[in-house]
């Protein structure tokens, strides 16, 4: 009798692609052989949408092939030989047509017809318990061809039925307010159909979030209270981002993300409907809940994250519970207006947290009504002074906003800054702090944010950086995902001033600046060998020279006796910090105020500069073409 040895195998990466089929790809006609309308769109009725699923079923076929993907492969159910390189999406924004071949742009066809484009399931990710407990490739997921509308078509059919009924007072019915994230971002987001927050979702999304809105506020009845509601509520909107139209199959990380990852509507091409309560994955009803337990676990327990020693394999951090207990007293939470707290008595506050928004990077209020118009059908008859508006209140959201305030938004978001950092400062005792974040990686709203804090009476005691809680990637360009630029966030701690600033002339504050920059120099090289951008770098050795200026606001003169302005001292401190990395070979006399300086730079050995040059020149610097007094620039126009 023999044995047998099973040898383990080295797992090996193998690379897999999954087609659609060309006959899919290739589309539909308006109508069937029966001049019957086809549907698709969240705004068409039951019966033709039935017809358009059933339609797109027939068709569906996905081509799995393993190894690296040949110019052209055969089609093992139909012989059709397809050309792997020629997609559907020959640039972007634009599709070509499967059936005549012709390229079109997406948003113009979408908007021609009046309505929202019609869509139809292609594929179906599954999981299989089994499959993962034995160590198969892909975690025991695979995928499945959406071949069988029957379950969606059921959906339809019974939202049809009860969304003027039972239903009817549990789904937003609102239109998409004006404004910049809604009609002037991304072409504009009813011209791709989505008129009203409601179309947003798909009709079983729609279905789903509405039961699952009115269970939270009837079920039960009197056994469950107000609050324990409301904290359920939390998780509700947390899944209402899940199960949406705008939530997508994020392609590098290849899984799930909800809506606003990426902070705008912008329409997607990878939209995914998560199952409702299955009970695995990111996305479905249980996930979105784990979160409450989670919270109540802490509240028993508290822990912080403490880093971890040492650059081993693993997490970086450790959880440390100290045993210092939440503090069960009263919490005031009040909803209004920085810039009216005349709920609290001056000079009665120790500290100040807030986190101003960026210039006109985020629109946080006409964001937030995608998740307000569903809270407010379950809180506007218990809380009608908070939710008694259709929508988020905007007149004065302190961000610098195009489509509310076209002739100067900028002016718009100083003005409300300026406000709330003078009632910080009422508020705030002798001795007390405000603390706030602040990132952007261009200087106009570095600007607004400081000469509105130094104007309230606030000098920087000092600048922290901290890495942002961004995912990096692309931007907020319309269709991509992630944050911009700055990795990290400066947290600056400001104090208010209590004597007048000293005067001192630039040159000296200029080399105080110098001596405390180069203090950073070994700082700074430990986090650039960690890893840190050199962009990042000089946003915090900016963050340091700006804390002596701050205490010599409005006293800081040059030579014609002058006080400089912040955007004068912020162009100083960019030219400072280029030079003193060696950007600048031979660099103009440093008495001459920075303004100066810069033209000296631009016109150094000749007596004209091309536009597009002068540009990339200034670029980063914080000057702006028109801020030199000329355009096109050329030294003859200056005296």
């Amino acid at each position: 009798m023999s044995s047998i040895q099973r040898i383990r195998t080295q797992k090996k990466k193998v690379s897999l692609s999954l087609l659609v089929h060309p006959q899919w790809l290739a589309g539909e006609k308006s109508k069937d052989k029966k001049s019957q309308p086809y549907g698709g769109s969240v705004t068409d009725n039951a019966e033709t949408s039935a017809r358009w699923l059933d339609a797109r079923a027939k068709t569906m076929r996905l081509i799995e092939f393993r190894g690296n993907l040949p110019k052209e492969i055969t089609c093992p159910d139909t012989g059709l030989r397809i050309n792997t390189a020629n997609g559907t999406i020959p640039k972007q924004s634009s599709y070509t047509c499967g059936a005549c071949g012709t390229v079109q742009d997406v948003l113009t066809t979408v908007k021609a017809s009046g309505k929202s484009g019609p869509v139809a399931p292609y594929a179906i990710q599954a999981y299989s318990p089994k499959r993962d407990r034995a160590g198969f490739a892909y975690g025991g997921r695979y995928f499945l061809p959406a071949e069988d509308p029957r379950t969606i078509i059921a959906a339809q059919q019974e939202w049809e039925n009860r969304k003027d009924a039972d239903l009817a007072a549990y789904w937003p019915r609102s239109e998409l307010p004006f404004g910049f994230m809604t009609h002037q971002n991304n072409g504009g987001i009813p011209n791709h159909g989505f008129t009203h927050w409601w179309k947003l979702f798909g009709t079983r999304q729609l279905l789903t979030n509405s039961l699952l809105l009115k269970a939270i506020i009837e079920v039960g009845g009197s056994r469950h209270s107000i609050t324990a509601r409301e904290v359920v509520l939390a998780s509700f909107l947390n899944y209402v981002r899940n199960q949406s139209m705008l939530s997508f199959w994020h392609r590098a990380k290849d899984h799930f993300a909800p809506a606003l990852s990426n902070d705008n509507f912008h329409p997607k091409d990878t939209s995914i409907e998560v199952g409702a309560f299955v009970t695995t994955g990111y996305g479905p009803w249980r996930s979105a809940v784990s979160g409450l337990s989670d919270a109540l676990d802490w509240i028993a327990n508290p822990w912080e994250l403490v880093a971890r020693e040492g650059d081993g394999p693993g997490t970086k951090s450790d959880k440390v519970y100290p045993q210092d207990m939440v503090v069960q007293t009263t919490t005031n939470l009040h909803c209004g207006s920085a810039t009216d707290l005349k709920h609290l008595q001056t000079g009665a506050v120790d500290l100040v947290i807030t986190d101003p928004p960026f210039g006109g990077l985020l629109h946080y209020s006409e964001l937030s009504d995608f998740l307000y118009v569903w809270l407010r059908l379950a809180l506007k008859e218990r809380y009608p002074d908070i939710f008694n508006s259709e929508y988020t209140p905007k007149t004065l959201e302190a961000v610098s906003n195009r489509a509310r305030n076209p002739d100067n938004p900028d002016a718009h978001y100083k003005r409300l800054l300026a406000a709330s950092w003078t009632e910080a400062h009422r508020i705030l005792k002798p001795g007390g702090m405000l603390t706030f974040s602040f990132h952007h990686s261009e200087d106009a709203p570095w600007v607004s944010v400081l000469e509105s804090l130094f104007e309230a009476g606030f000098y920087l005691e000092a600048t922290w950086p901290i890495r942002s809680d961004e995912t990096k990637g692309e931007g907020s360009k319309p269709g991509t995902f992630g944050s911009q630029k700055i990795e990290f966030d400066i947290v600056h701690v400001c104090r208010k001033r209590t004597q007048e600033p000293t005067s001192v002339s630039w040159a000296k504050m200029r080399r105080q600046v110098l001596q405390d920059v180069r203090s950073l120099k070994h700082l700074l090289e430990h986090h650039q060998k960690a890893g840190l951008p050199e962009a990042d770098l000089q946003v915090i050795r900016r963050g340091k020279a700006l804390e002596y200026y701050s205490r010599h606001y409005g006293k800081v003169l040059v030579d014609d006796g002058r006080s400089m302005t912040v955007l004068e001292a912020l162009v100083g401190i960019n030219q400072l910090l280029e030079e003193e990395a060696g950007g600048v070979k031979d660099p103009p006399p440093v008495t001459a105020e920075p303004f100066t300086r810069q033209f000296l730079r631009l016109f150094d050995g000749g007596v004209s500069l091309p536009r597009d040059q002068m540009r990339k020149f200034l670029r980063g610097t914080g000057i702006a073409p028109s801020d030199l007094g000329a355009d096109p620039l050329d030294r003859r126009h200056f005296s």
